[in-house]
């Protein structure tokens, strides 16, 4: 059986935007060096943020670009500048194939709609152009202008032809959530081609991120929008609604779902029966989430989630949620059983991303 990982990504390069037809320049982000690079600074839980003393520059605003490579990674790997490079650093790992998301785009907001779009049609062809001749090995993700639905709509069609496997829908956009109407082309057109709808830690939200604590690198504020994304898909009931996509959820580890779960059927008077409604939510509502190698998958299982499980490395970042031997750490495990292994690290990937080739 094929390992696969659920959630791995790539920064964005000047060669990305090299994708921009000449006719729209007016759109291409500019790479901007914001301070010294300092290589004994380079690992760690903080290399995620420095190892990118850049920005790009979009309009009148600034995101983080990378322009070093981070420690434990091949040069060329994490911007897919060396693809056969990351294959075999993916040999090493013991993982078969990649699902590839990208990294600006968890958080873009730009000025501009026209903007956006052509962010994300170069996105989609360089990607394409990547992944295509490698389709055994690196599928990707692709990203939506949110602010043109209709037009990342049309997109997806050739992108699904070109590799891609899911869809990236953002947990929140200024003041929109994931059920708004405005997203109804693309999960008209994601249900008509099979493809996932992803939903990935991030956001962009000015408002939300006036919250944020200081000096906190990892916490609850960062999980948030992922939990609250994954109520609304059962609270509005976007499962009836489009009967046959799968939603996932992703990098937000695995263990908020018991509470999830228990928040999403508990009513006043009925809060007794809470758990019989809640086993069997993610098979009634077709939800996925990725998860890390150490979880206490015992008390995540009971809610319908054995076989909605996959793990994701988060290849590509430093973060503290970074896992390269997460395959190896979940396989060492001998508490867990060979069947759980085998759908967390393969099976559930497969049935979410629609790998059945």
């Amino acid at each position: 059986m094929r390992t696969i990982d659920a959630d791995s990504h790539i920064f964005e390069s000047q060669e990305t935007w090299n994708y921009i037809p000449r006719s729209q320049e007016a759109h291409k982000p500019v790479l901007v060096m914001t301070e010294g690079i300092n290589e004994s600074k380079l690992q760690g839980a903080g290399a995620n943020v420095l190892a990118r003393p850049a920005r790009w520059l979009i309009g009148s605003r600034a995101f983080p670009a990378l322009v070093v490579t981070a420690a434990g990674y091949p040069e060329g790997a994490q911007t897919l500048a060396d693809p056969e490079g990351r294959i075999q650093h993916m040999d090493e790992l013991g993982i078969d194939v990649q699902v590839i998301y990208p990294t600006l785009f968890f958080g873009l907001n730009v000025d501009s709609p026209a903007t956006e779009l052509a962010l994300v049609e170069a996105y989609h062809r360089w990607m394409g152009d990547i992944c295509g001749p490698r389709l055994k090995r690196l599928r990707w993700i692709a990203p939506i202008a949110v602010g043109n639905p209709q037009a990342s709509a049309e997109l997806l069609k050739s992108a699904r032809d070109q590799g891609a496997v899911g869809v990236l829908v953002p947990t929140l956009f200024f003041d929109r959530s994931i059920g708004a109407e405005q997203y109804a082309p693309i999960y008209q057109t994601a249900s008509d081609l099979d493809l996932a709808i992803c939903v990935h830690l991030g956001h962009a939200s000015p408002l939300y991120t006036l919250i944020r604590p200081a000096g906190v690198a990892n916490s609850m504020y960062v999980t948030a929008p992922l939990i609250m994304a994954c109520e609304a898909v059962i609270k509005m009931k976007l499962a009836q609604k489009y009967p046959l996509l799968r939603w996932g959820f992703i990098e937000g580890s695995a263990s908020w779902i018991p509470f999830l779960c228990y928040r999403a059927v508990t009513e006043f008077g009925k809060m007794r029966t809470w758990r019989e409604r809640a086993v069997k939510l993610f098979d009634e509502h077709n939800l996925f989430a990725s998860c890390e190698a150490f979880e206490d998958f015992d008390s995540i299982t009971p809610y319908s989630t054995e076989d909605r499980l996959m793990l994701g490395t988060d290849y590509g970042h430093t973060d503290p949620g970074v896992e390269l031997k997460g395959f190896e750490a979940l396989t060492e495990r001998s508490e867990l059983s060979e069947s759980l292994k085998r759908k967390l690290t393969g099976s559930a990937a497969a049935e979410f991303y629609a790998l059945t080739a």
